[in-house]
């Protein structure tokens, strides 16, 4: 549910016109954009900011035996791996453009019920997905 709970609509209405957005934002947003477009392989290493002059040794036995202040520090799956590790990348996902792709009607279907429910000669009404957005 992280991923599903972070894509949000938002809605502004300029002049006559009504502009709707599909986004990620919140928690698990930054794992949806992973998941979307993939990532290259890249280097991960412990910031030098919670290293303090340890190894990764020692910084992977200070988070070992508790040490919280560390937990920042580079742990995956609740094991520390040391200073450096390669992460070979990880192949997109896509879940957002092939739904518009795919789901095209429907999605026209359910913004112009959105719209529907919420426009008014005054405005939008305030419902619990219609957020104002500046973009």
């Amino acid at each position: 549910m992280l991923i599903a709970d972070s894509v949000k609509v938002r809605v502004r209405l300029k002049g006559e016109v009504v502009r709707g957005r599909v986004l990620l934002s919140g928690p698990g947003a930054y794992v949806g954009r992973w998941l979307e477009y993939g990532t290259d392989p890249h280097f991960i290493s412990v910031d030098p900011q919670y290293r303090n002059g340890m190894t990764a040794r020692r910084i992977n036995k200070s988070i070992a035996d508790g040490n919280e202040s560390l937990k920042t520090s580079l742990v995956i799956n609740g094991k520390p791996v040391g200073a450096t590790v390669y992460h070979p990348g990880a192949r997109k996902v896509p879940f957002l453009r092939p739904a518009v792709d795919t789901l095209e009607r429907e999605a026209l279907a359910a913004a112009q019920t959105y719209i529907n429910a919420r426009a008014t000669r005054a405005g939008l009404l305030a419902g619990p997905a219609a957020e104002e957005d500046d973009a």
